[in-house]
């Protein structure tokens, strides 16, 4: 991704230089200490740029206007703001900014601005790439929107290369991975690191073959997946939970997408132990947004709605006695207690079945 750096104080133009040094993905392709010469650059010659990283306070032009000026040019273009004062937050915000970072910038508050911009990187901006679904059943779909018949070499090959991608470009040890993906089997680690070499191997040479070199990478006995070249649809639905936090109006726009993206359960088929806590997190935040949707309509008293959503987070956990109350609820409010008294009958049966339990509250 293209980078431009905009800041009145060469040292820090010179920090972020030193951090940006070794992120492979991130290419600084300008550097100015005077906002007006960046502008009229962008303007005139119509410079590409991803992300622009921007001081806030400035001579001839403060960074919120520079900011503006350069949305007008180009909406695509992320801006992160770089100040020592705080008081600006709000504004950059509204300004719609990936981050706003204070000077002096740590390289782990640095690394997590990366992985946001990396994050926000949505399907539809990465064009070209590979698509890589892990909810539900591992596909791979290429840029034509074709699944592809993967023919993984052997069983590990397809982990190794799940295991990678759920580390969202992070590169990990060798002995991590030999840990994780092999902790059971018997061998020495010289035989398990020769096997973890030929299964990288054989990867490699899988994507090779569809057109996607250099997808898998290394650096001093550490693996990744090149995230720039893939877009995973479990990383689009984390963003979009998060930016879902606080549901509103707004939420429900993206509701929809993020009902869609959740086919099933995080490599649902796959019986990796390494899977297992995040399957349940993602899965967690999922019932409680179709929990958060459902509380919404029924405030705003469109029970129909309010209705399906409920019927929906009763079919991915039949014993979340929970929504079953709140149908309930919903049925005694448009007025149909047949409904009720069966929904209710339906949710006793079910935790008598599995729990030998009784409902929490009584229906009369």
């Amino acid at each position: 991704m293209k980078v431009v750096l905009v800041d009145d104080e060469i040292p820090a133009l010179q920090r972020f230089e030193k951090l940006f040094k070794d992120e492979e993905n991130f290419k600084i392709i300008g550097v100015y200490s005077r906002a007006t010469e960046f502008l009229r650059e962008i303007k005139d010659n119509n410079m590409d740029v991803d992300i622009v990283f921007l001081d806030v306070e400035m001579p001839e032009i403060d960074g919120l206007s520079l900011a503006k000026k350069i949305l007008d040019i180009s909406e695509t273009i992320e801006i992160v703001f770089v100040t020592g004062y705080n008081k600006y937050a709000i504004e950059a915000f509204e300004i719609n900014a990936l981050d706003y970072l204070l000077k002096p910038v740590s390289k782990k508050r640095f690394q997590k601005t990366l992985d946001r911009i990396m994050a926000r990187r949505t399907f539809a901006q990465k064009e070209g790439c590979l698509k890589v679904l892990c909810l539900g059943r591992i596909k791979i779909i290429d840029a034509s929107g074709l699944e592809l018949n993967m023919e993984w070499r052997t069983s590990k090959t397809k982990e190794l290369f799940a295991y990678l991608v759920h580390h969202r470009g992070e590169f990990i040890d060798s002995d991590k991975i030999i840990y994780d993906l092999w902790e059971n089997d018997n061998e020495t680690l010289k035989k398990l690191t020769a096997i973890l070499h030929t299964t990288v191997y054989y990867l490699r040479k899988l994507f090779k073959g569809i057109g996607y070199s250099n997808l898998i990478e290394s650096k001093k006995g550490c693996y990744r997946v090149n995230l720039v070249k893939i877009a995973c649809d479990f990383i689009e639905f984390e963003r979009l939970i998060k930016e879902n936090q606080k549901f509103d109006n707004n939420s429900i726009k993206n509701i929809s997408k993020i009902i869609k993206l959740y086919n099933g359960d995080y490599l649902a088929y796959e019986d990796y132990r390494w899977v297992f806590d995040y399957r349940m997190v993602l899965r967690d935040k999922f019932l409680h947004l179709i929990m958060q949707a459902a509380n919404y309509y029924l405030k705003e008293k469109k029970y129909l709605i309010a209705e399906e959503f409920l019927k929906l987070l009763i079919r991915e956990d039949p014993l979340y006695e929970k929504a079953h109350e709140e149908l309930i609820t919903v049925y005694e409010l448009i007025g149909d207690r047949i409904a009720a008294r069966r929904q209710y009958e339906y949710l006793r049966q079910i935790l008598n079945d599995e729990f030998g339990i009784e409902p929490k509250s009584k229906y009369d």
